[in-house]
């Protein structure tokens, strides 16, 4: 297999159409148009579970891997700021996450909502970071 890596989905959704790359990976999002459409066809979802246009989509487990991968964003700051910069920080995004604006952009793009803060957030990371590079390595890469 060789791999091709684009900057973008709207790049990978070009290159799948084009007939350039046979498989791609994204977010379920960047891709949800042309599944619906019947450009692309929809293998697997990494997640546990997962639906497109509200019906059920296929996962890896169910196709047999033992494997479940999300696709998360964080943010992040340098390592010396204070607590109370720390807190300001975490109320702001809280408060993002908690208004009806958010709501409302998880439901239009088909986001599941997984947020967490603190330690919780760094626990969360340090797993990812060792599943990941587990996975890597086993797959010699």
């Amino acid at each position: 297999m060789k791999y091709v890596g684009y900057a973008g989905g709207g790049e990978a959704t070009a290159g799948i159409l084009s007939g350039d790359v046979e498989v791609g990976i994204s977010g379920l999002s960047e891709f949800v148009g042309q599944i619906e459409s019947g450009e692309m066809r929809l293998l697997a979802v990494t997640s546990e579970t997962g639906d497109v246009a509200g019906q059920p989509a296929p996962t890896l487990q169910s196709a047999g891997y033992d494997v479940e991968f999300v696709n998360w964003r964080a943010l992040f700051a340098p390592p010396g700021i204070s607590d109370e910069q720390k807190a300001a920080i975490t109320d702001f995004v809280t408060k993002i996450h908690d208004s009806p604006q958010w709501s409302d952009i998880l439901a239009k793009r088909g986001w599941a909502d997984d947020f967490r803060t603190g330690d919780e957030a760094a626990e969360f990371i340090r797993t990812q970071n060792d599943t990941i590079t587990a996975t890597l390595q086993e797959l010699g890469l």
